[in-house]
Parts: structure tokens; sequence; C-alpha cells
């Protein structure tokens, strides 16, 4: 590729810099990781070679420092180009030469979360910017909302493991992914598995989270093994991959299996339930619902009626009922 020794306009040297001359550890600047790479950009380069030059600035080592353009200056590492065009920035205002670059890549397209993330944990602890400016001039510049809260999730998702990173860029939620930063490497792994095999969305994500914590303490005071032993002996594991189960099927048949382990008492109170309730042999048109979680002292009874003289024959089945020991109870169970 044949380039000119200047560019005018960017105010800087455009040459073909070699790949050994720059300085692959220094990813000070970067908002991407490398694992972020595009399989389509790496075909691209592959087949056309880098077309835009990345942004360089020298170094007192001697090497090139990436102010923009990690991610072609990783493909082009993959492919073991010998060298990638480059515009050799002359400023020293290294936080200048960042927040150009920030401008370049919001406006060519919307920043990920995590992106949004680095940019900001880069101008707090790189470039010392107050977090009173952060919120109220870079929150704003990125679309976020303008709080201390929304800042200190992006800054604690910038530091969140890689794992939990990759799961976010595939539908773990910030939330979800914040709370699962303090557990154990299983408990991440198993959780990251299920929301994103099963798609689950942000309260699904929270409550999976939720159930799993209280069986897996409970499971500790018994001195009971690893995450995944645990389940395995709730039978999730042998559900999880029921090729003759629809995903649907599967996660409501394991959801059914986590709530009668976190609740055992709950589920012993709705089998029972379930079997008075089939024993009374209403007819169809009557509903009977006992309260959520079993915590109140009545029943609900509702019935569809679609002629008048229908009301005579279902009063004579609810007055059936009334005198029968099931009846009686179903009472006991609240």
């Amino acid at each position: 590729m044949a380039l000119h020794p200047y560019d005018p306009v960017a105010g800087a040297a455009l040459r073909n810099v070699p790949l050994a001359e720059v300085d692959s550890k220094d990813r000070s600047l970067a908002l991407s990781r490398p694992w972020q790479l595009r399989p389509s950009l790496l075909a691209s380069i592959a087949s056309h070679g880098i077309l835009t030059p990345l942004r360089l600035r020298p170094k007192q080592n001697g090497l090139m420092q990436v102010v923009h353009g990690f991610r072609r200056f990783e493909a082009a590492r993959r492919l073991g180009l010998p060298s990638i065009p480059g515009l050799v920035l002359a400023s020293r205002n290294l936080l200048k030469l960042f927040l150009q670059a920030l401008e370049e890549g919001r406006t060519a397209r919307t920043l990920s979360s995590l992106e949004n993330a680095a940019a900001l944990r880069t101008l707090k602890y790189r470039f010392n910017v107050p977090e009173k400016r952060l919120i109220e001039e870079f929150l704003p510049l990125l679309d976020l909302k303008e709080n201390r809260r929304t800042l200190r999730l992006h800054l604690d998702l910038a530091v969140l493991p890689d794992a939990l990173q990759q799961a976010l860029e595939r539908g773990l939620e910030n939330e979800t992914a914040l709370r699962l930063s303090g557990r154990p490497e299983d408990f991440q792994s198993l959780c990251c598995r299920l929301i994103l095999s099963f798609q689950l969305g942000k309260n699904r994500q929270k409550k999976l989270v939720e159930m799993l914590d209280e069986i897996l303490a409970a499971a500790s005071k018994q001195e009971v093994q690893s995450v995944e032993e645990v389940w395995r002996e709730l039978g999730c594991a042998a559900l999880e991959n029921r090729a003759d189960l629809t995903p649907a099927d599967r996660w409501k048949r394991i959801l059914a299996l986590l709530r009668q382990a976190r609740y055992p008492a709950l589920s012993r109170h709705q089998a029972r339930f379930d079997e008075l309730k089939a024993a009374l042999k209403l007819p169809p048109p009557v509903r009977l619902q006992a309260p959520r979680y079993f915590e109140g002292s009545s029943l609900e009874i509702s019935m569809t009626v679609r002629e008048a003289r229908q009301l005579d024959g279902l009063a004579r089945e609810l007055k059936r009922i009334s005198g029968s020991q099931e009846w009686e109870e179903l009472f006991r169970l609240l």
C-alpha cells in the first residue's frame, strides 16, 4: 500500500509501521478486549488489508502506542501482518487524543456497555477526570443516564472477569453480572450457562441467581460438595440436556425442581393441595385457587356461567364439596 508521508488534515505522519514497533502490551486506551474482535473484520482484513489507518503515538521507550484501532491491530497480529498503516500523531496531549478517538468511535457506531464502561474507567483512573464531570459531561455524551448509580455501575462493569464480560455480550444483564462477580467461578459458570442457553430475560436471571444462592447456602451447611454436584443431585443436570423436550419445557421443569429445593414445605403444600383439589372432582366451570405461597386464610373460587339454569347445578356441586373432608383439609393447609 503506497502511503503519502504526511496527512495535513490529521496533522500526523502517515506511514507503514512494522508490527514489531508497536507496543502490543499497552492497552491503556483500549475500549475493547482482544476477544471482541469480530470474525467479519478479521476476514475483511485478511482479504483486503487494513483500509483505515490506525492512530499511533511515539512512546519514550521507542515503541508506538495504539490510540485508536485496537481491533484492527489485533487482527493484524493474528494474521501475522508485517506492518500496519498508521497515522503517527504529533500531539503530546494524551487526554485530547483519547477524547478524539472516543468521539470518532461513538459517532461511527453505537458503543456497547463494556466499551462505555472502559471509556469511563479510563477517564477516571487514567486521566483523573472528577466524577462530577464524568456524570455531567461524559454520561450524556455516551447516551447514559446522568446519575452516580449509572457511573458506578459502568466503572464496576469495566473490571468484571473476562467470562462475565463475554456473557454480557451474549445476553447477561448488567445487574446480574455484577451480582455474580462476587460468587465462586463455578457458580458464575453455571448461572451464565443457564442464562445464555435458555435465553432468560432480566427478571428470570434475577430469580435464578436468588434461588441458586439460597439452595447452595442450605447445602453448604450440610458440607455438600460443588455447585455442579448439587445441580446433578437436584435432577436438573439430566433435564438440562433432554433432547426430547423443547427448551421452554426443560426450563419449566428445571424451575419446578429449583422451587421444590428452595421451598420444600411449600412444595409439599402445593402437592397436597393439588391432590385434594382433584379429589373434589370440581366441574370444569369452577376454579379453585390457593393464596400465593399459601400466605393467607382464604381460598378463591370462581366460575363461568353460560346460561341461567347452569347456576343451580353449580350450586349443588358447591354444596356437595362443602361437607367433604377434603374441603376441610384444604383450609388446614393455609
